[in-house]
C-alpha cells in the first residue's frame, strides 16, 4: 500500500451524506424560530420568485446556449467616442487609440438624436477613416435614421482608401419611434431600407447593418424580462420584414446586432444575456437558420438609469458590477459608461476610468479565458431557465396581439412598462430599494452643485440643389456616391430618400433615472440656499440617555439628509427642565423628537406641549410609530405626525419642502 497522498482527504468527503431538499428545509424552518419558511423566498420586478437555495434537479438543467464566442470569452472594449465638431471627434479617437481602444464607436447626430457626432459630408468622413492606420476598420455606429446616406458614404470612402470594415453600422427605427414618439417616415420605408442595406453590403460579411436596441425600453423603466421580450420581438419584426423583401434567413440573421442595457441586479442581468442567446437561437431555428445564423451578437452598455448626480464616484462601482455582469453573460462588445454621464459631458478622466474598468476585468481578473463562466451554477442556470420562460410568454402574447408594432400603437407596451416603473419608484420612495448616496447614506460633506447637460441645438440645413433618389433604384449606391462626391450632405441625401409621409405618432416612453426624484429634493434645497442664504434645517430634540435615543436619532438624520436638510441637534436631555433651558429652541420651524418608547411614556407628551408653547408655528414630529390612541393624544398636544421605517420618505420630504415654501426655481 503506497503512501497516502495529501489530496486523498478530498475523496474521503464521500463518507458525508448529501441531505435532501426536504431535510434542509426542515432544519432551515427550525432555525427561523416560528417564522414561516416562505419568508426565505423573495420576488423580483420580473415576477420571478427567488429561492433560498438552488440544487441540481430535473428542473435545473444546463441550457444549450449558442454563444457567439470562439475558444475564449474575449470581448471588444467598445467605449463611445464623442465630439461636438469633427476636430473634437478626431481628438477623441486619437486619445482612445493611445489607451488601446481598437473600435470606433459613435452616434451620428440627426433630427432624432441631437447628442451625436455631426459628420456632415464625405470629406469629414474621409478624415475619420484616415485617422485609423489599420487596413481593416472596426466600427460601431448608430446612424439614427441616416443609414443609407452614411453607409454609402462609408463604402465609397473605404473603396478609395482600399480598406475593409467589420462591426456594426446600423439603426433601429422602432427604438427611435419609442424614444421620440414619432418617425419622419413610415416604418415601411425603414424596412425597405434595411433590406437594401443587407443586399448592398454582402461583400462585407462581418459588417452588421441591422441594430436592435433595448435602451428605449430599459431607460423607460422596463424590468429585465420586458426589456428582453420587447427587444426580441423587434428582432422578429425585422426578420419578417426582410423576408418579405426577398432575403433569406441566413442572409438576414448574421446582419443583426443586439444592444442591451445592463442594470445593477448582477445575477438577473447575467441571466438576461444568457436567456437572450438561448431564445434568439431558438427563434432563428424556427425561421430555418443554420448554426452560424443562430448565434446572437451582443453589445452591452452599462445602464444610465442606475447612475446618480450626487456622490457620483459611486457610479464607478455600479458600472464595474454592470460590466462584470455583461462579461459573465457573454457579451461580445461592452461599453462602460463614464461615472459623470448623468450630469455632464464626460471628461478625459472619467473616460479613462471607464475604459480601465474593462481592462482590469480582461487583463487582471482574466475573465476572458473561460466561455460562459457561470455555466453549471444551479442558481444562474435556474434563473436563466425561468427568465427564458417568462420572456417567451410575453413574446407569444405580443404575437397574438398583432406584434410589437401594433402593441406600441395601442399603448399596451407603454402601459405595462409604466406599471413596473411606478412600482420601482414606489420602492425607491419608501427606501425599500436603496440607492447609495441618494436615498440612503447621503454624503453630507458633498458640495452643492447644479448639474446640467447642454444639449446641442439642431443646425439649420444649408440650401442645396434638390436631389431625387429612390430605394428601389437598381443603382442606388452609385447615385448616392455621385451626390456625395458633388458635396451633398448626408442629411440632404437621407431626406431625399425618405417618404414624404410619416409614421403615426405613439406615446413615447420617457427616459428616467431611479435617483431623479431624490436628486430633485436635493436640488430644491440647494436652490433655496442660493436664494435665501439659509439652509433647510431640522432640529432634533434628543430625550433620554444616549443609548435610548441614538438608534432613532441616527435614523432621522439619514431620513432628512437625503432630502438636503441640514441637521441640528440637542444633547441628550433627561428632563423637561433641561429642555426648557435649550437656547433658541423656539427659532426652529421643524422639530423632531427622538427617544425610545419608555422615554416617550414618561415625558413624550410634555415635550410636545412645551415645544408647541415655545413656537406655535413649529412643525413637530416624533421618531417612531406610536399606537393609534397615543398618536391621537400627541396630536392634541401639537404633534404633526410620526416618522418611522414605513414612512414614505420621498413623499414626506417633498410635502415638507412644499409646506416650507421651497420650490425648484433657481435663484
Amino acid at each position: 500500500m503506497g503512501e497516502k497522498r495529501s489530496t486523498d482527504w478530498v475523496f474521503d468527503l464521500n463518507e458525508f451524506l448529501i441531505p435532501s431538499y426536504e431535510e434542509w428545509e426542515k432544519v432551515a424552518t427550525s432555525s427561523l424560530k416560528g417564522k414561516p419558511f416562505e419568508e426565505l423566498f423573495s420576488g423580483t420586478y420580473e415576477g420571478i420568485q427567488l429561492k433560498p437555495i438552488y440544487i441540481s434537479d430535473e428542473d435545473t438543467h444546463l441550457l444549450d446556449l449558442q454563444l457567439n464566442k470562439k475558444g475564449n470569452n474575449d470581448w471588444v472594449i467598445n467605449q463611445e467616442l464623442r465630439g461636438d465638431t469633427i476636430e473634437e471627434l478626431l481628438s477623441s479617437i486619437e486619445s482612445a487609440r493611445k489607451f488601446g481602444q481598437t473600435t470606433l464607436h459613435f452616434h451620428l447626430k440627426s433630427c432624432s438624436y441631437l447628442k451625436g457626432v455631426e459628420i456632415t459630408n464625405i470629406e469629414e468622413l474621409n478624415r475619420v477613416i484616415e485617422s485609423i492606420p489599420s487596413q481593416e476598420l472596426s466600427l460601431f455606429v448608430d446612424t439614427h435614421l441616416q443609414q443609407s446616406a452614411f453607409l454609402t458614404g462609408l463604402m465609397t470612402t473605404l473603396k478609395t482608401a482600399n480598406k475593409k470594415v467589420h462591426g456594426v453600422i446600423g439603426t433601429d427605427p422602432i427604438s427611435e419611434w419609442v424614444r421620440n414618439g414619432t418617425l419622419p417616415s413610415p416604418l415601411s420605408f425603414y424596412y425597405e431600407e434595411m433590406a437594401v442595406m443587407v443586399k448592398e453590403t454582402k461583400e462585407f460579411p462581418s459588417l452588421k447593418t441591422i441594430l436592435v436596441s433595448s435602451h428605449a425600453f430599459h431607460n423607460g423603466g422596463a424590468n429585465s424580462v420586458q426589456e428582453l421580450a420587447y427587444s426580441l420581438s423587434v428582432g422578429i419584426e425585422y426578420v419578417r420584414q426582410c423576408l418579405n423583401q426577398g432575403l433569406t434567413i441566413d442572409e438576414i440573421a448574421p446582419k443583426i446586432a443586439f444592444s442591451f442595457s445592463i442594470g445593477s441586479n448582477l445575477f438577473m442581468e447575467i441571466a438576461k444575456l444568457r436567456a437572450a442567446s438561448y431564445l434568439w437561437s431558438s427563434i432563428i431555428h424556427e425561421f430555418g437558420g443554420n448554426e452560424e445564423s443562430k448565434k446572437m451578437w451582443i453589445h452591452a452598455k452599462t445602464s444610465i438609469t442606475t447612475k446618480t448626480t450626487h456622490d457620483p464616484y459611486v457610479n464607478m462601482l455600479r458600472s464595474t458590477v454592470e460590466s462584470f455582469a455583461a462579461v459573465v453573460g457573454g457579451a461580445n462588445s461592452i461599453q462602460t459608461s463614464p461615472f459623470d454621464e448623468a450630469f455632464q459631458k464626460p471628461t478625459a478622466f472619467s473616460d479613462r476610468i471607464a475604459r480601465n474598468v474593462q481592462s482590469i476585468l480582461l487583463e487582471e481578473a482574466s475573465l476572458g479565458r473561460v466561455v460562459d463562466p457561470s455555466k453549471g451554477s444551479w442558481y444562474v442556470e435556474g434563473l436563466t431557465k425561468e427568465f427564458s420562460e417568462k420572456t417567451w410568454e410575453i413574446i407569444q402574447q405580443l404575437d397574438l396581439a398583432g406584434g410589437v408594432v401594433n402593441s406600441l400603437r395601442t399603448g399596451d407596451i407603454q402601459s405595462e412598462i409604466e406599471k413596473v416603473r411606478e412600482e420601482h419608484f414606489k420602492k425607491v420612495d419608501n427606501r425599500r430599494e436603496k440607492i447609495v448616496g441618494v436615498n440612503m447614506y447621503a454624503n453630507v460633506l458633498e458640495k452643492d452643485q447644479v448639474y446640467s447637460i447642454t444639449m446641442d441645438k439642431e443646425q439649420p440645413v444649408e440650401n442645396q440643389p434638390e436631389v431625387n433618389l429612390s430605394l428601389s433604384s437598381t443603382d442606388l449606391f452609385k447615385q448616392i456616391e455621385m451626390e456625395l462626391q458633388a458635396g451633398t450632405t448626408f442629411s440632404k441625401l437621407q431626406s431625399a430618400l425618405q417618404n414624404d409621409d410619416k409614421e403615426a405618432d405613439i406615446e413615447k416612453i420617457p427616459e428616467i433615472r431611479w435617483s431623479m426624484k431624490f436628486e430633485k429634493l436635493r436640488q430644491n434645497a440647494s436652490n433655496y440656499f442660493s436664494k435665501t442664504g439659509e439652509k433647510l434645517a431640522v432640529k432634533l430634540v434628543n430625550i433620554g440617555e444616549l443609548i435610548q435615543h441614538k438608534a432613532r436619532t441616527d435614523f432621522i438624520k439619514g431620513f432628512f439628509e437625503v432630502g438636503g436638510f441640514h441637521i441640528k441637534e440637542t444633547n441628550s436631555l433627561k428632563s423637561i427642565e433641561e429642555l426648557s433651558q435649550v437656547p433658541a429652541l423656539q427659532e426652529n420651524r421643524v422639530v423632531i423628537i427622538c427617544g425610545d418608547d419608555s422615554t416617550y411614556t414618561q415625558i413624550g407628551r410634555k415635550v410636545v406641549e412645551l415645544l408647541k408653547k415655545m413656537n406655535p408655528d413649529s412643525l413637530i414630529f416624533i421618531a417612531g410609530n406610536l399606537e393609534q390612541q397615543a398618536l391621537a393624544e400627541y396630536k392634541e398636544a401639537g404633534l404633526k405626525e410620526c416618522i418611522h421605517m414605513k414612512t414614505n420618505c420621498y413623499q414626506f420630504l417633498d410635502s415638507l419642502q412644499q409646506e416650507l415654501g421651497v420650490n425648484d426655481e433657481k435663484a
